[in-house]
């Protein structure tokens, strides 16, 4: 009975659901699945007699479906989802529809199955337009664009990206014309999201073109509405970058420290998969800034089984335990991961991925001794890059293939030449890191010939390069 004598009554499912997420911004992912399932227990939820119930149950079992995917639960996610799917067919939700295959898109995509993440965002884009849910439909076309972009396809992934941010600079403002000031409300707060998660994607398409300062500038500007929206999703994704272009540029400390904030954030979430991602990009950081201890350490803490399982984690794991096995001398092990990181990588559609797996695989057999091979599988690993349009990778292939070349004996002038050659794209492409290898690539040589003047003053062109980045 409630305080006034009458029967107490259960709370509508949209107070549930916000109830759930706010639980869930505070990590009590436990207690936001246990209120969300003794909703659905209820018989009137459980078989929704009306319209408004069966579209009701039908985002309380997409927000349990989500907390299943937090988890790392892929299969009961995807199950949930389908029944939320079905529950919002049976009530006419197109906004839900979409939001349902949304989020099945990711389950697969999580799962490692390209093609079937591209058809459930594929229809979750349609429904998405047919119902005027355009944030719906921006998610949507970056979900397609994070695969153009794995699979090097540059002109769809810049058509999709032209396509989501005009749905985010203009749908919205259509879909809300008229609406009550109640949902102009709640639209401008998706309104902003999406605008930031378009801009976020433009940053990251700047990023492989080379654009270091717009990247800068956008990410800049999502950082401030980040703060303005409170939004964790957000923050975690401006800090991810951050890391990776101060990676780029030569500053492993700051990008250890930026992916540490982020990982910080993702813990309070909940968020073991973005956890998982998170520290195998920094173990990579880490080990740039040589701080090998640490980078140990935290290859010790294995995510749940769950999320390890999905492949890309699984491949990401791999590659910090590929770096590391190789810090420890242990070339067999690294060859071994960096070949099964690579394989997953094909697997899933994330050829540019793979093919920088490549390019370690082959520095890895240079190493082991057999240059012969590693010459050969360095300069497929070029060429493909050039191909997939990223000229990154083609330098590293390039740096790899040259120390290959030093390693068969091959003739100073020749071997200097491609080093110095890649000195100068690394300096077009913009990235530090690539530039500072190359010449370190270009004094080895020098000292393999016996040329120490060579040497010298290739090291000390180097030294004072460094003080300019």
């Amino acid at each position: 009975m409630g305080d006034d004598g009458q029967p107490a009554r259960n709370p509508p499912a949209t107070e549930v659901v916000d109830l759930a997420r706010a639980l869930r911004r505070d990590g009590e992912l436990r207690a936001a699945a246990a209120l969300v399932d003794a909703t659905l227990s209820q018989p009137e939820v459980a078989e929704p007699a009306t319209v408004p119930l069966a579209n009701a149950a039908g985002w309380l079992l997409l927000e349990r479906a989500d907390l299943h995917r937090l988890g790392g639960g892929l299969t009961d996610a995807e199950h949930t989802a389908m029944a939320a799917l079905d529950r919002f067919s049976r009530g006419g939700d197109r906004g839900g529809e979409a939001t349902a295959a949304l989020l099945l898109g990711d389950l697969h995509s999580h799962g490692g199955q390209s093609a079937n993440a591209a058809a459930w965002w594929g229809r979750a884009r349609d429904l998405a337009d047919s119902a005027g849910a355009t944030p719906i439909g921006c998610r949507a076309l970056l979900g397609l664009l994070s695969l153009a972009a794995r699979s090097g396809s540059k002109s769809e992934a810049t058509a999709l990206l032209d396509a989501a941010r005009v749905r985010a600079e203009h749908g919205l403002d259509q879909a809300l014309a008229g609406a009550e000031d109640e949902v102009r409300a709640a639209g401008s707060l998706q309104t902003s999201l999406a605008h930031a998660t378009v801009a976020l994607a433009t940053a990251g398409r700047a990023i492989a073109t080379r654009r270091w300062a717009e990247a800068r500038l956008i990410i800049a500007e999502v950082a401030e509405l980040a703060e303005r929206l409170d939004s964790s999703e957000l923050h975690i994704e401006v800090l991810r970058l951050d890391g990776w272009l101060a990676r780029r540029s030569g500053d492993p400390r700051s990008a250890v420290e930026a992916l540490a904030l982020a990982g910080e954030r993702a813990e309070r979430s909940g968020d073991q998969r973005r956890i998982a991602l998170l520290d195998a990009e920094r173990i990579l950081a880490l080990a740039d800034n040589e701080s090998w201890a640490e980078a140990f350490e935290l290859q010790e803490l294995a995510p749940p089984e769950a999320i390890a399982a999905q492949p890309d984690v699984q491949a990401a794991r791999l590659e910090s335990f590929a770096v590391l096995s190789t810090r420890a001398g242990r070339l067999d092990a690294a060859e071994r991961a960096i070949t099964d990181a690579m394989e997953l990588r094909e697997a899933a559609g994330d050829l540019v991925a793979a093919t920088r797996d490549q390019v370690q695989l082959a520095s890895l057999t240079v190493r082991g001794g057999r240059p012969q091979q590693a010459l050969e599988m360095a300069g497929a690993a070029q060429s493909r890059a050039i191909d997939l349009g990223h000229p990154d990778i083609a330098i590293q292939a390039g740096l790899c293939a040259a120390t290959a070349a030093a390693a068969l004996g091959g003739r100073l002038r020749p071997v200097a030449a491609t080093a110095r050659a890649l000195v100068q794209e690394a300096v077009a492409w913009g990235s530090a890191a690539d530039e500072m290898a190359a010449r370190d690539r270009l004094v080895a040589t020098y000292l393999g010939s016996g040329d120490r003047l060579a040497a010298r003053i290739a090291a000390d062109e180097a030294v004072t390069r460094s003080s300019e980045l």
